[in-house]
């Protein structure tokens, strides 16, 4: 059986892309394309928390791309991810049906 990162779809992530690419900005491969408003919300985030660009986005923007590509222990970075994820709901109080467990 493959491991794969469990994304809830919450939006969580994407309303703070500025802080990840800032982050980030250091490393080439991480370049991020669009940009956020003044609170930090991606511009591809429709109201709905769906992606106008998710089957084509950014490697940023996909956990287990950046695990792939950086050869990265997925169970550990994963579960790293899973732990950022769940303090962004507590942050933004998100719906039940969108918070990870574990």
């Amino acid at each position: 059986m493959s491991l794969h990162f469990e994304c809830s779809g919450c939006g969580a992530c994407c309303r703070r892309i500025e802080t990840a690419v800032l982050a980030t900005q250091h490393i080439e491969e991480l370049k991020f394309p669009y940009t956020w408003d003044k609170d930090g919300k991606c511009e591809m985030l429709n109201d709905d928390n769906t992606c106008n660009v998710y089957e084509d986005r950014p490697l940023l923007c996909n956990v287990e791309k950046i695990a792939d590509h950086f050869k990265l222990e997925k169970k550990a970075f994963y579960k790293l991810n899973h732990n950022s994820c769940r303090e962004m709901q507590k942050i933004d109080n998100v719906e039940e049906k969108f918070k990870l467990k574990l």
